[in-house]
């Protein structure tokens, strides 16, 4: 117990206690509704409360719990060294629900030496990432890395100049 205590962090504790706000058995199925402070504390950590606080009302919703729980369970296996199309993944490193390491980490767990895990990540972003303000940067990063690897579905005139 001790060494557990010893490497629990802080960030540790907001992927636990989202966890277990969402996942909560004694819930049933009811869906989850997160409070303004709560939003602030864990999505918009990076912005004034005021910011927060008008992202919340634009944005929050009542979310299945059902869907955390599945990922928590056998529907959730992948197989991380199977050929698969190209993917990539971004944190913010002051994201609270899933540390930029570990978004990181998932990255590196596909193995296959022929498919494509990219990882970018954005300094001073929450896990409101792609709301927050500069969320462009996060956008054209996004919109040029899958020009990189964007096959054409059709034949084009384009496509058919050598």
């Amino acid at each position: 117990m001790g060494r557990w205590l010893n490497t629990y962090h802080e960030k540790d504790h907001c992927i636990f206690k989202n966890n277990v706000i969402i996942t909560n058995p004694f819930k049933d199925d009811k869906p989850f509704y997160m409070d303004a402070q709560t939003f602030y504390e864990l999505f918009c950590n990076t912005m004034t409360f005021e910011e927060a606080e008008t992202a919340w009302e634009t944005y929050a919703t009542y979310d299945s719990r059902n869907v955390l729980r599945d990922c928590m369970g056998e529907a959730a296996h992948i197989n991380p060294d199977k050929k698969h199309k190209p993917m990539l993944f971004i944190g913010g490193t002051e994201d609270k629900i899933i540390p930029v390491s570990l978004v990181h980490k998932n990255a590196e767990s596909y193995t296959d030496k022929t498919s494509i895990a990219d990882f970018k990540e954005f300094t001073g972003r929450s896990h409101f990432i792609c709301c927050q303000p500069g969320w462009r940067e996060v956008a054209e990063y996004v919109a040029n890395w899958i020009k990189q690897y964007e096959k054409p579905k059709y034949r084009t005139s384009k496509s058919l100049k050598h």
